[in-house]
């Protein structure tokens, strides 16, 4: 049922280790991916945030394209309250599928750090207005500017909450939604019913991020698992217990809610029954573990099992 699905990796590593090394093993590790059937690699951006410390997703997504074959790349998301010339970001975007013979998705959303923000002299009290007014520029951008000769992508953002009530607006807009893989999986079938409530009953897609480990994961993955989950949830707040279901997680065991963990052969029945449907991409979250030959090898073997190579 599952293996017709894009399959992705999402790449926003939470480095805790080597921070003055820039990520290049992510994008080293996604060429050799794609030659196991990966077909989609998903990028994020934060300006402020000395673990998620990928400054432009476009850039990244630009020096990837240089190393794939015909690989799907996806800067997401990105925050339009910090592109205040959203004509100058969808050439920016015509430039990137113009390197990557128009083979991008594009992510889109409010942002989601204060200091980002404040960086760019923007109040974060403004976010939620800013970005209502730039989401409607950006797509009328996208409409006038892009080339009739390149394919149009797809515009998605990300839902985190339980009851995302804005969700029906995207929909409106053409705009398609991916789940968290910090959302408790039991939010997933209300994400996709508030998606889904919409008037537009054409042009839009449920996708999803999932956290993987093996249960053979080496002690180390497993500690940089728990401090990632550990990280987000001390970033949301007083939000994490309703969006994330969380447990402090000592052990794999306290967050075995937001990881499939099996074994790579076994990744479809897992996934069959952590989904509440079959979603247009399926995406692994790749935790900072790529120094670990097995937690590589298991992440290839993901591939190897959906796409039977």
């Amino acid at each position: 049922m599952y293996t017709d699905i894009n399959l992705g990796l999402f790449i926003i590593p939470i480095r805790f280790n080597n921070l003055s090394e820039y990520p290049t093993k992510y994008l080293l590790f996604c060429s050799e991916a794609e030659k196991h059937g990966y077909n989609e690699f998903y990028v994020g951006e934060h300006l402020t945030d000395k673990q998620e410390d990928i400054k432009s997703s476009i850039l990244f997504c630009s020096a990837m394209s240089a190393l794939l074959n015909k690989g799907t790349v996806a800067p997401c998301v990105l925050p339009l309250p910090y592109y205040k010339d959203k004509r100058l970001l969808v050439m920016q975007l015509i430039e990137l599928a113009r390197m990557n013979e128009g083979r991008i998705k594009v992510g889109v959303g409010p942002g989601a750090i204060d200091d980002d923000m404040r960086l760019l002299n923007l109040e974060p009290k403004d976010r939620s207005q800013i970005y209502e007014n730039s989401i409607d520029e950006f797509m009328v951008c996208l409409e006038e500017l892009w080339p009739s000769k390149l394919t149009k992508p797809q515009i998605f953002s990300t839902v985190l909450g339980p009851e995302p009530k804005k969700a029906s607006k995207l929909k409106d807009k053409s705009i398609h939604i991916i789940s968290s893989n910090f959302t408790d999986p039991k939010h997933f079938p209300r994400q996709i019913e508030c998606y889904e409530s919409s008037d537009n009953s054409e042009n839009g897609s449920w996708s999803v991020i999932l956290n993987y480990i093996s249960p053979r994961a080496s002690e180390s993955t497993l500690t940089i698992a728990g401090r990632t989950i550990d990280y987000i949830s001390a970033k949301l707040g007083s939000k994490s217990s309703e969006v994330m279901g969380y447990c402090h997680s000592k052990n794999k065991q306290s967050y075995s809610h937001l990881t499939c963990i099996c074994e790579p052969e076994s990744i479809l029945d897992e996934v069959s029954n952590y989904l509440p449907r079959k979603p247009q991409s399926l995406i692994i979250n790749i935790f900072d573990a790529l120094d670990d030959d097995q937690y590589r090898e298991d992440l290839l073997k993901i591939a190897k099992t959906i796409r039977k190579v």
